[in-house]
This record gives C-alpha cells, sequence and structure tokens, in this order.
C-alpha cells in the first residue's frame, strides 16, 4: 500500500509541476497578447491620423488611397497585404546592445527602447 501512495504522491508533484509550466506559458502569451493589442491599436490611430491629414489637407480619395496600399505592399515584390522590415535595430540607449524594433523594451538591461520614428512601436 506505501508504493501506492508514493507512486500517487510522485505523480501528483509531476503534475502539478507540468501545471504550473503551463500557467507561467500562459502568462507569457497573455503579456505578448496585451503587447500586440497595444501596438495595433497605435497603429491604428496613426493610420486613421494620418488619413484624415490627407483627405482634410490634400483632397485625397479613398481610390487614391488604394492604389497607395497596393504600391506599397508590393514594394517588397509581393501583393501579400505584408510589409516587410527592412530598417535596423535599435542600439540600447543605456547599455548599447542591440534591441529589436519588435520589443518596448532592452533584453538585457530592461531600459525602454529609444523611439527611432513613429511607426517603430508598431513594427
Amino acid at each position: 500500500m506505501n508504493i501506492f501512495k508514493a507512486v500517487q504522491a510522485h505523480q501528483l508533484q509531476h503534475a502539478e509541476l507540468a501545471s504550473e509550466r503551463v500557467g507561467n506559458k500562459v502568462s507569457g502569451v497573455e503579456a505578448r497578447v496585451a503587447e500586440l493589442e497595444t501596438r495595433f491599436n497605435r497603429l491604428a490611430l496613426i493610420n486613421e491620423a494620418l488619413w484624415e491629414l490627407l483627405k482634410d489637407r490634400h483632397g485625397y480619395t479613398e481610390e487614391e488611397l488604394g492604389d497607395w496600399i497596393t504600391l506599397t505592399d508590393l514594394k517588397d515584390g509581393k501583393l501579400d497585404g505584408r510589409v516587410r522590415q527592412t530598417t535596423a535595430p535599435l542600439n540600447c540607449v543605456k547599455c548599447n546592445r542591440v534591441v529589436s524594433r519588435a520589443f518596448a523594451r532592452c533584453m538585457y538591461c530592461d531600459e525602454p527602447a529609444a523611439s527611432g520614428g513613429t511607426f517603430d512601436r508598431v513594427r
């Protein structure tokens, strides 16, 4: 009977550790989704502001916007609804290591990444 309890306790401990690892992964995924939502909302806001500016100040039409979207999409040679990132990564202002534009903080020292331009926080 003691062997059965020992095996059962070991299996329970193993299941608890696996559950904890899954919980940690879920937390990481939730944080990444929240970050992506923030970036998406910023991009949507920038795009809407730019479009309103172009319509109001320069009189562009929806058709012209559609044409420019197509031309921009084709810059990488594919009409696929995506823009390929072509800019170099930034350097951290604190530790001077390379920081990917995909992240808001330096992965080495946790310093907020410096913004190189309007669209850097959305890539």
